[in-house]
């Protein structure tokens, strides 16, 4: 009599376990994908508020560089080292919000680095062109890099025209996911 044989196979076993974890896999890959854009989506947002709290303070009849007391708020920003171990950095873009708003601390992005400024507008680019405002995020990877390195995660958000003869530009989110 032949017996009848019950249960798996340890190839069965295993074929079902590695499919198993690749389907997980690639499930953690889009989740990550997922968290990643609702970080940079959330930093966008913020950005856009901080425009806004700028425009509301133009009412004083400054130029960004007048409202934060500085005319390169990022200067000392190394743009090899993440923002938040950067304390000179830091330490300006603090100021700069105090200047602007009266916060003791610069807002923080979804990676816990301060928003800084570049503050152009008063430079003059060509004649009847001035330089752009803006406010900016260090992105995911935390270095403030966007002038140097054509391939930079950060964010950036240009802040409409105040005093330039070319008159206001449209807000413009900078780095696209």
């Amino acid at each position: 009599m032949i017996k009848s044989q019950n249960g798996y196979s340890l190839i069965e076993l295993l074929l079902t376990i590695s499919i198993i974890a690749m389907l997980t896999s690639m499930a953690m890959i889009s989740f990550d994908e997922l968290r990643l854009r609702a970080r940079i989506n959330l930093t966008k947002a913020q950005l856009a508020a901080d425009v806004t709290l700028i425009q509301g303070r133009r009412a004083t009849d400054q130029v960004m560089s007048q409202m934060t007391g500085n005319t390169w708020t990022n200067l000392n920003c190394d743009t090899t080292t993440q923002l938040h171990l950067q304390p000179v950095c830091v330490a300006d873009s603090d100021q700069s919000w105090k200047n602007l708003n009266g916060d003791v601390v610069a807002p923080r992005d979804s990676w816990g680095n301060p928003f800084t400024f570049d503050e152009n507008e008063q430079n003059i680019v060509a004649p009847g062109t001035c330089g752009y405002d803006c406010v900016m995020s260090a992105g995911p990877d935390g270095i403030l890099d966007g002038w140097v390195n054509v391939n930079s995660d950060d964010i950036y958000i240009i802040v409409p025209h105040f005093y330039c003869p070319n008159g206001p530009v449209p807000m413009t989110i900078g780095v696209q996911y």
